[in-house]
């Protein structure tokens, strides 16, 4: 008796209706099915469609399929990119890449809105007209060769102006990002080198007039005026530089030099008023030749600026170069930071720069 009782009745577990049977159907509820094919591998468990893995991202085929180190910074690769610029560059001083390098990442994706309720997508923006050898994109990037060149014209403008420390800033920025900066043949290749070698040359000749203005030792001003003739510059400064030379020697009366300076400022054929001057100059120091101060200065003799003492290195001297920017220094200043682009080994190892997609394939590069 009781609810067990009643319980074990109810689940029918013996007693008069398993006598009876057939209540339930009994063998109507047997089926003739087919045998069924063994779920192939990869498939779930219990023969469910299984989801394929994700694959890689832009911005990990940017980074896998790239020799350019700006197409890295542009995919986040931070990592790589820098070990790149190190062994390309011979760079030991990246901080001031940060900037370029976080645009260059920034640059190259978008961010475009979905649906009411739904989260922003991330996009990754390529570049037209370059790819890698396999296929497939290469990102876009907010560097670029005409922006440079842009960039160059406001250091022009600034050194016409006397504004010495502006223009510096502008060649600098001009010179760290040519190592970031991709081109898409080999004329671009080429120019590209020339603005590096351009705002370096721009580099140091108005360090060298920041120099002269602090200094207050007049033979030391007039040996910086009489370097920085020496500088390559376009032919607009060159004879501003001329002048200013010609213009402190003959206040030393030092006539030979500034009849040095007054000749090649002739040379440049400046207008007529400034050649007027230097005539007159050239004729008074041809009558009273000689040098009331001795420069350590030699015009006849060539040489190259040393970036970290400004002194002359005259042609068969030893001397180092900046393993990225290519600025002169004096032997005992090898293994030092280069003080023109700040990012650079005096003396130190480089392969070259890389700024072109096929410059390492291109055997005539």
């Amino acid at each position: 008796g009781g609810l067990d009782d009643a319980l074990g009745d109810a689940g029918g577990l013996g007693g008069a209706g398993e006598e009876e049977g057939g209540g339930w159907g009994g063998d109507d509820l047997d089926l003739d099915l087919p045998d069924m094919p063994v779920p192939a591998a990869g498939a779930g468990a219990a023969g469910y469609f299984a989801a394929p893995t994700s694959g890689l991202s832009a911005a990990d085929h940017w980074a896998r399929d790239s020799p350019l180190a700006a197409d890295h910074f542009a995919a986040g690769s931070f990592d790589t990119g820098m070990a790149m610029l190190q062994r390309q560059l011979g760079l030991i001083n990246l901080a001031p890449l940060k900037p370029y390098a976080l645009a260059l990442a920034g640059g190259a994706h978008s961010i475009a809105q979905g649906p009411v309720s739904t989260p922003a997508l991330r996009v990754a923006l390529a570049r037209e007209g370059m790819a890698p050898r396999g296929g497939g994109s290469l990102p876009a990037l907010s560097l670029s060769l005409p922006g440079l060149v842009e960039r160059l014209r406001l250091g022009y403008t600034a050194t016409t102006g006397g504004k010495f420390s502006e223009a510096v800033v502008h060649f600098r920025y001009v010179l760290q990002a040519v190592a970031l900066t991709v081109v898409d043949s080999k004329k671009g290749v080429a120019e590209l080198k020339e603005l590096q070698q351009i705002s370096r040359e721009y580099s140091t000749a108005l360090r060298l007039e920041l120099a002269r203005k602090e200094s207050s030792e007049p033979k030391r001003q007039a040996e910086l005026a009489a370097y920085f003739t020496h500088c390559q510059l376009q032919p607009a400064h060159a004879m501003l530089s001329l002048r200013s030379a010609m213009t402190v020697a003959y206040k030393m009366r030092n006539f030979n030099a500034a009849a040095s300076f007054a000749r090649r400022l002739l040379d440049l054929h400046p207008k007529p008023e400034i050649a007027t001057q230097a005539r007159k100059v050239l004729q008074l120091c041809e009558q009273n030749p000689g040098d009331a101060v001795p420069l350590e200065y030699d015009d006849r003799n060539p040489f190259v600026i040393c970036n970290a003492s400004f002194t002359p290195i005259y042609k068969g001297s030893k001397m180092e170069r900046c393993s990225y920017c290519g600025a002169a220094f004096k032997p005992d200043h090898k293994g030092k930071l280069c003080n023109v682009c700040d990012m650079g080994e005096v003396g130190g190892e480089a392969t070259g720069l890389v700024c072109y997609l096929n410059q390492l394939t291109d055997v005539d590069m």
